[in-house]
């Protein structure tokens, strides 16, 4: 299911809401993988893609441990991922860099998540939803598997055909370990967004 946050959340303050080290961090991160998604078909913009995920990866962390949390900032790390999910699969399928079934139905696992995530948050505006444990792992897989073959297409280039057919094994596998777990993740949007909706019309 979708993580669900029962705690009214404090009232938007722009003076501590928008500055904050986790912003400035997600913010960061999607300027790096954006500009590394732009040349994925360079080792220099597969680091700068890793990179950027990377530091995409430690704002909710560091959020934490400074007590700089909000849904600001969740909004804003949240619409910062898609964004840079969306120029990466673009780039990979302008490029050919990995197969287009992968990045079709991760493109669209993630539109169907963020339609149904926006409409529940605008259905429950005193409450906050999150992705739960499987949509977390869905993505940490479809992240690796397009790593994986980004990696392998480097390789293909470089003439390490047997290094690059093993890279591509392992972005197909992560693909499959994906799958049930991003079905079970969008399922559970979708059925968070259908259940908000039948309650705001009665």
């Amino acid at each position: 299911m979708v993580a669900r946050s029962r705690e009214k959340p404090p009232k938007f303050d722009p003076r501590t809401d928008i500055l904050t080290i986790p912003n400035v961090m997600s913010l960061a991160g999607a300027v790096l993988a954006w500009r590394g998604a732009k040349r994925i078909n360079t080792t220099a913009g597969v680091a700068q893609v890793v990179a950027g995920r990377l530091i995409d990866t430690l704002d909710g962390t560091v959020a934490r441990q400074t007590g700089q949390t909000s849904n600001f900032g969740a909004i804003v790390d949240a619409g910062l991922d898609k964004t840079t999910t969306a120029k990466l699969l673009y780039e990979m399928w302008r490029q050919d860099i990995a197969p287009k079934e992968v990045l079709g139905l991760i493109a669209a696992f993630n539109t169907v998540n963020a339609i149904a995530s926006t409409k529940s948050a605008i259905d429950i505006a005193d409450e906050t939803v999150r992705p739960d444990i499987s949509g977390k792992l869905a993505l940490a897989f479809e992240t690796g598997s397009l790593f994986a073959h980004a990696i392998s297409a480097r390789l293909e280039a470089s003439g390490k055909s047997n290094q690059a057919n093993l890279a591509r094994n392992i972005g197909n596998l992560s693909f499959v370990a994906a799958l049930p777990l991003a079905v079970k993740s969008t399922s559970s949007y979708i059925k968070r967004a259908c259940q908000q909706s039948n309650q705001s019309n009665q």
